[in-house]
């Protein structure tokens, strides 16, 4: 058996393995990576179907094939026979971080066959545990077959695009960070992200859409691995509202960087001088906690502190950049890209006019802007703006 690392860092630089009925060749895949031994194939009740042709696909190439059903929750894996040494998620974004964390805890090496580009997470080094990044080190591959991944629901399509949206609001913020606390980033990287939405947003409505948002988040969640954005903005409020309401991080994720980039517009359009009260972070903190989102001592114990000092600057660094950020984002229609996110459904996201209210969902926005790190939404939460929806 043997795993490739093909960095200087010895870090795993996952590979595409992208083609039209390219499941039957699984075996070929894996064989660039890991020996013949025994494989573990992690599914979730969505992806059963596939699994079973994984299994079959596996057995037929001489592995040792075992199966275990996951349900997304980092708390509940299964357990592991000590003979397994690889791992072979079959899945969509649940399924991806259920897989991580199974080989983290087995040391051993996984890969990805991704049946629902549901998430931004298939190439990713590592997965969230409540607020916690915990690393993982990338997949081998993530195979991607164009047959599977076009019978994608509609709820998965519209994660999906949900979480390529979301992206909008950590490459704005990265740049808020370069302002504000000259924080450097992978160029490189942060071009692929940008260009690579641009690119697909250009084509949307072509055909494959769903082939091509599957292509976009390997892209994505491979380019994030060199940049430090852990701690999003709009991650952050979506893991809340998910742990809250319900559905999917993906469409929770939408939502979260709907309200955050209207707040960002209407907060920069004003030019009015800063004269709130500044957040009661105790309340915050305490009430994310009964929400069960954080440990308030554990929290409390690494919170550093902004002085006073570093606070003036960062009011003065904003007023002066204020009005070109607003520009950067005054020309987003970002009703019409609402009106194209709902009809990724069947009915139109009838569940959005039973899902939380305005006010609740706006309520955890402002709770959860405390977990972010650094991006705008931080800076507007220490002013003391969203007190009064707490």
């Amino acid at each position: 058996m043997f795993s490739l690392k093909n960095d200087a860092d010895g870090k795993i630089i996952s590979r595409e393995e992208f083609g039209k009925g390219n499941l039957k060749k699984i075996c070929d895949c894996l064989s660039k990576t890991f020996d013949k031994g025994n494989v573990l194939v992690v599914f979730d009740e969505r992806s059963r179907n596939v699994s079973d042709d994984v299994v079959r696909y596996l057995l037929k190439g001489g592995y040792f094939v075992r199966t275990a059903e996951t349900h997304g929750k980092a708390a509940e894996l299964p357990a592991v026979d000590e003979c397994v040494k690889y791992i072979v998620g079959v899945g969509g974004g649940g399924v991806a971080d259920d897989a991580r964390l199974l080989a983290k805890r087995q040391s051993v090496g996984y890969s990805i066959v991704m049946t629902a580009p549901d998430n931004d997470n298939f190439a990713s080094d590592g997965a969230y545990i409540l607020n916690e990044y915990v690393y993982t080190g990338a997949p081998d591959f993530v195979l991607i077959d164009e047959e599977v991944v076009e019978k994608s629901t509609g709820t998965e399509t519209a994660a999906g695009y949900g979480r390529a949206f979301s992206c909008l609001v950590g490459l704005f913020d990265a740049d808020f960070k370069k302002l504000m606390f000259a924080r450097d980033f992978d160029e490189s990287a942060v071009n692929t992200v940008a260009e690579s939405i641009k690119v697909f947003e250009s084509k949307k409505n072509d055909d494959n859409f769903k082939t091509r948002l599957a292509r976009l988040m390997f892209t994505i969640s491979k380019a994030k691995n060199n940049l430090d954005m852990k701690a999003e903005s709009a991650d952050a409020v979506a893991r809340v509202l998910t742990e809250k309401f319900g559905r999917t991080f993906g469409e929770n994720s939408f939502l979260a960087a709907y309200m955050i980039l209207n707040v960002y517009r209407l907060y920069l359009e004003s030019d009015a001088t800063d004269t709130l009260i500044p957040e009661d972070i105790v309340l915050t903190l305490k009430t994310l906690e009964k929400m069960r989102v954080v440990n308030y001592n554990n929290y409390m114990s690494d919170l550093s502190v902004t002085t006073a000092t570093d606070y003036l600057k960062q009011t003065f660094i904003l007023s002066e950049y204020r009005r070109e950020m607003y520009e950067r984002l005054d020309g987003m229609d970002l009703p019409a890209v609402a009106k194209f996110w709902r009809r990724l459904y069947d009915d139109a996201g009838f569940w959005l006019k039973r899902y939380a209210s305005s006010d609740e969902l706006f309520k955890v926005m402002a709770l959860a802007s405390e977990l972010s790190e650094g991006g705008l939404l931080k800076y507007v939460k220490r002013t003391g703006f969203f007190e009064r929806f707490i």
